[in-house]
């Protein structure tokens, strides 16, 4: 049958676009149109309007004039493709290319900065209802911050594949996400190296698993280039495909969008209504919504031993729901043993709702079983006691007397002989072996709660934490109150897990009080009060229930438990493996002796902790996360000594890591990641009354790296901090302490504190010149900021001062490092500036001669496309100009 679009039934499209989404089959591309309604007309959501900007911003920045942002302004009005690249790819040139920082925060303050609306959101909470999997050629987080998804972007080959199998959640970035440049398909040369690169290619390939495309927020239509240069990418894809693919577009616009796509494309356009306000009313008809309750005209189970009443509160899980719906729904008359995934283990960190999320599942498909059965089974005599219950209700001929193994098999065989109608729930299980003697060999459903992730052979479905809307949803339900701040800041507290929530509810309700209250006492004592408030229909508080998962890991693993102790105090997000790894002679003893005797003992405690869901681990970056309570209640078991023992150990491995340039540009990276983990250390060790030089060591560093990035308050405040440590614990004279003086006149000097600066550098040049060498380089450090901060101020007499300052520092720099180092060059280049500051003849040629002996070094010493070569060219031509004369 060959498809006709021009006499096709808009009805017959529909149905199969319905269909695709109800099957999961369906990839849903979302377009500038979107993020231009939930922003109400923001300027950088339409990527006309992101351009404007990016020509704007050059203009601000004086890397271009207003003559070449009228011409470029006036391309971008043309429409054209060719010229829309152009300009973009002319931004990227002016704001100094894809690595450059100055493209980083034009992104950052203009896509990264976008949030949606109130009251403008329909159409993004619409498509998080869909329940397919979203991308976008969008490089904002609008879809983010609604669905509560991380972004995956196309670099992420392997990423890509696992959100559009179902593996993972998250929203795919086909042109990049903000916050990672390197990523960002902006103009012309990104196009191109899109269409060579292998992580696209990669991705193309991904695409073909996707039976169905669907387009939304595109009607701007070949204008926006996002659109065209996804399309050109995608065409490979999506040739001869035997399936449809969608566009949706207004009423008005059906006809002309549909010419814009050939028949290869296979893509039909489908009309959602009049105006952009029918959008999100049209995305919701597309799939019939989901009964909560059961249907009142079928008989409820005949046989249900369920130990727990439905939440009245329960929030949100919907994907789970879903989840677990879809897993047995495709299982329904397969054998156990020879399909696996006909058993589900449901997992998850101890207090993350595994037990709650069975009940409510129960309690919603209640009417399709005729069998629902609970066995507690964390205890072998519980679990066979339960299990042997059932075969009194199903009325089978067995007594007291029977052997259980007749009584299991009597059990079973009736199972298997019902097929569909039964599901078993093993809650609170160990391990398979336990249970599989008990397993039916086919038919009915299985659900295995777990806090162990280890189940070979069993589909998993691992439950994580609320999304913050949901947490706040379920407080606010909980506790009869509207939603406010209060509200929004008790669920970050507690990091959306449930068990937390519900025990910080109930406490509330015990005493009386409201969240407010319970915040200002959680702020004091978090560890206590995870410890209270235990809730009616659950055994134990936040702090036993993960007592019980600490026990198991650490007879899995001793090692286990001391690196938890070590994670304890630092962020609890991406903590690197190789902090630990590249550092165990920092480590306490326990831990060196184990890594000694056992090469593999760090992957052995991961694999303890991440058994139990303690931590999670990502294979992608080699990096660790725990939960925030974890760490809490891992630190509160501890007593002073302990804490004071490996608050210590993770400040070693964190300054031992943390680069010690790390105001150079190729150390940001790595000093970007240990930031947190840096704050945290420091944090938890003033907590505990640490005092050590290596403190101080860390925060100088942090200090140098926030210096580099422009943050010179948040600079400044850290290098009078690391004084203060470096005081106390090394005295007032050390070359530590002279260190902190020097970076602390470096950041006055940027504040425009000058007279501060000028204090700072005579007193560390004093120290100095007492405590070196008078020909060290440090010496001349000191001689060379003071002279430049001298310089700053101004007046004959400081310029003077100033001269002979940096003369000094160059010989000792020349004598010390040789007389062709850049740093020799440096010394040249700063003196040159005074000179031409002081001005006069004489002057001015000495100027020519310095900047013509720096231009030379730096040429030989770093090639002639280093910048600073370009700073010496420009200084030299400076100076030529103020001489003047036709051959200057």
């Amino acid at each position: 049958m060959v498809d006709s679009r021009d006499t096709f039934d808009t009805d017959i499209l529909l149905d199969d676009l319905r269909a695709s989404i109800c099957d999961r089959k369906a990839l849903i591309v979302v377009g500038t149109g979107v993020s231009v309604s939930a922003t109400n007309n923001a300027e950088a959501a339409s990527w006309t309007g992101l351009l404007k900007n990016g020509i704007d911003r050059c203009v601000g920045l004086r890397k271009a004039d207003i003559e070449w942002a009228d011409r470029n302004k006036k391309a971008l009005e043309s429409g054209e493709l060719d010229e829309l690249l152009s300009v973009a790819e002319l931004i990227t040139g002016r704001l100094g290319g894809e690595e450059s920082p100055e493209f980083s925060r034009w992104l950052a303050e203009t896509v990264g900065a976008l949030r949606a609306h109130s009251g403008y959101t329909e159409v993004l909470e619409a498509l998080k209802q869909l329940g397919a999997p979203l991308a976008t050629t969008n490089y904002d987080g609008l879809l983010e911050e609604v669905t509560g998804l991380t972004p995956v972007h196309w670099q992420e080959s392997a990423e890509v594949e696992k959100v559009i199998r179902g593996d993972t959640c998250g929203i795919l970035h086909l042109h990049g996400y903000w916050n990672n440049p390197s990523s960002i398909v902006l103009g012309t040369r990104s196009y191109d190296r899109v269409r060579t690169d292998p992580h696209a290619q990669e991705v193309l390939r991904t695409l073909r698993m996707v039976n169905t495309l669907i387009f939304i927020g595109y009607g701007s239509g070949l204008s926006d280039p996002n659109f065209a240069g996804f399309l050109s990418w995608s065409r490979k894809a999506l040739a001869n495909s035997e399936y449809r693919h969608f566009r949706l577009a207004r009423t008005s616009e059906v006809e002309a969008i549909q010419k814009q796509h050939p028949d290869d494309e296979r893509i039909f356009v489908v009309p959602y209504g009049q105006s952009h306000n029918d959008l999100g009313p049209f995305l919701r008809d597309l799939v019939p919504s989901i009964a909560v309750q059961p249907n009142p005209g079928v008989p409820l189970s005949k046989i249900w031993n369920v130990p727990h009443d439905r939440n009245p509160d329960f929030t949100g899980r919907e994907d789970e729901f879903t989840l677990i719906g879809d897993s047995l729904a495709a299982k329904t008359e397969t054998a156990v043993l020879q399909h696996p995934n006909s058993v589900h283990a449901v997992h998850g960190l101890g207090g993350i709702g595994k037990t709650q999320l069975v009940v409510e599942y129960l309690s919603r498909h209640r009417d399709e079983y005729d069998v629902v059965w609970w066995i507690r089974s964390e205890d072998p005599a519980t679990r066979a006691s339960d299990y042997a219950a059932l075969a009194s209700e199903l009325g089978l001929p067995v007594s007291q007397e029977t052997d259980q193994s007749r009584v299991v098999a009597a059990i079973k065989h009736w199972l298997e002989s019902k097929q569909s109608r039964w599901v078993l729930v093993f809650d609170n299980a160990v391990k398979r072996d336990d249970l599989k003697p008990l397993l039916p060999e086919q038919g009915g459903h299985i659900l295995i709660t777990s806090r162990d992730r280890s189940w070979p052979g069993i589909k998993p479905i691992e439950i994580g934490l609320l999304e913050p809307g949901e947490a706040v949803n379920y407080l606010c339900r909980r506790l009869r109150m509207e939603e406010d701040e209060s509200a929004r800041n008790l669920a970050k507290e507690l990091a959306y897990l449930p068990l937390a929530l519900v025990q910080a509810a109930s406490y509330i309700d015990e005493r009386g009080w409201n969240i407010t209250n319970y915040l200002e006492w959680y702020r004091k004592y978090a560890a206590e009060l995870l410890d209270r408030g235990k809730p009616d229909d659950y055994p134990a508080t936040v702090a036993t229930t993960w007592d019980i998962s600490f026990e198991a890991a650490k007879q899995n693993n001793p090692s286990a438990g001391h690196l938890l102790s070590l994670i304890a105090f630092m962020a609890p997000e991406s903590i690197p493996e190789g902090l630990i790894k590249q550092n165990l002679t920092l480590l306490p003893s326990v831990i060196t002796e184990a890594a000694t005797s056992h090469p593999l003992w760090l992957d052995d405690a991961i694999i303890a902790l991440r058994k139990y869901s303690l931590i999670e681990v990502s294979s992608r970056d080699q990096t660790l996360s725990v939960h925030r309570l974890v760490q809490v209640i891992t630190r509160h078991r501890m007593d002073v000594e302990a804490k004071q023992a490996w608050v210590l150990a993770a400040v070693r491995v964190v300054n031992a890591s943390f680069p010690n340039e790390a105001h150079e540009y190729p150390n940001w990276e790595l000093a970007r990641q240990l930031l947190p983990h840096a704050a945290e250390v420091l944090a938890h060790a003033e907590a505990v009354k640490v005092l050590h030089p290596e403190m101080g060591k860390l925060l100088n560093k942090m200090g140098r790296y926030q210096t580099a990035r422009a943050l010179f308050g948040e600079a400044r405040a850290l290098f009078e901090r690391s004084k203060e440590v470096h005081e106390q614990t090394l005295g007032e004279t050390h070359l530590d302490t002279v260190m902190d003086i020097n970076d602390l006149g470096l950041v006055l000097h940027q504040l425009g504190d000058l007279a501060g600066a000028e204090d700072h550098h005579k007193r560390a040049l004093e120290m100095r010149e007492t405590a070196l060498d008078p020909n060290h380089p440090d010496v001349a450090t000191s001689l060379n900021n003071l002279a430049s901060t001298l310089r700053n101020l101004g007046g004959t007499a400081n310029l003077q001062e100033a001269e002979k300052l940096h003369r000094r520092a160059f010989k000792i720099w020349e004598f010390a490092l040789g007389p062709n180092h850049p740093d020799v060059a440096m010394s040249l280049n700063n003196l040159a500036h005074t000179l031409q500051d002081l001005g006069g003849t004489t002057n001015l040629q000495e100027t020519e001669e310095l900047n013509r002996r720096a231009l030379e070094i730096r040429e030989s010493a770093l090639g002639p496309n280093h910048p600073d070569v370009a700073t010496s060219l420009n200084n030299l031509a400076s100076t030529l100009r103020n001489l003047g004369g036709t051959a200057n």
